[in-house]
Formats: structure tokens, sequence, C-alpha cells
């Protein structure tokens, strides 16, 4: 049997739960607004989808969670709502009673350079501190 996940998971600052019915703008807009990057791995990127598009994938992707044939979450800032990216899908591949999972993860493109810019800093202050 394979593993089954729960619909959301959260943390402090992070709600990263399964698409739902509704979110095709929001994934619409992560995903136009980091295509160039993106489309080297994901090729239905190119054309860039329709917001009817990515709601149909929304919405596909609810419904393989629900038959348990593939895992894949969207990654929301829990203060805000706003989207930072996804996963997956995550595929299970059942093993007898174990199972292996593949998952990818993509950030929008701002938030990864934000967070390279915070760890730069980070780095930059706790090196001067110990000098």
């Amino acid at each position: 049997m394979s593993p089954r996940f729960p619909k959301k998971i959260e943390s402090r600052r992070l709600l990263i739960r399964v698409p739902r019915v509704g979110d095709g703008a929001a994934f619409n807009e992560a995903v136009l607004e980091s295509i160039d990057n993106l489309a080297p791995w994901l090729d239905w990127v190119i054309p860039a989808p329709s917001i009817q598009d990515s709601e149909r994938l929304c919405e596909k992707l609810l419904d393989k969670f629900f038959r348990n044939e593939a895992f894949a979450a969207l990654i929301f800032l829990k203060s805000s709502g706003l989207l930072l990216g996804g996963t997956g899908p995550v595929f299970i591949i059942s093993i007898g009673n174990s199972g292996i999972l593949k998952l990818g993860i993509g950030v929008v493109l701002r938030f990864v350079e934000k967070a390279t810019l915070q760890r730069r800093l980070r780095a930059s202050a706790i090196s001067r501190l110990r000098i």
C-alpha cells in the first residue's frame, strides 16, 4: 500500500497543502513570473499556460491526490496567503510494503533571490562578529 500524505502541513511561517479548486489564478501568476527558469525543466509551461489551464492542472493534481497516485503541494506564506512555490508532483511507486518517492520543488524566482540575499547578509554579519 502506498503512503498516505496529509492534505496540509503547517510550520510557523508556511502552509504546504494540496492544490484546490480556485488556486489556478495564483498558480498561473507564479508560473508566468518564473517561466524562463521553469521552461528547461517543465515542458508544460511552453506555451505559457492560461489561467484556465492552470486551474485544470490544480484540479487534476487534487484528483490524483485523492486517488493516492501522486502528491503535489503549493507552498504559501501563512501571514499573507502569498503563493511562494510548489512541489511535485511526488510520484509514489509501491514496492511491496514500501514506497519510493520522487520530489521536485519549484519556488517563484523573486523569493529565491530574496532568500539568497538574506543568507548572504546573515553570513556576512556572522563572519564580522567572529573577527
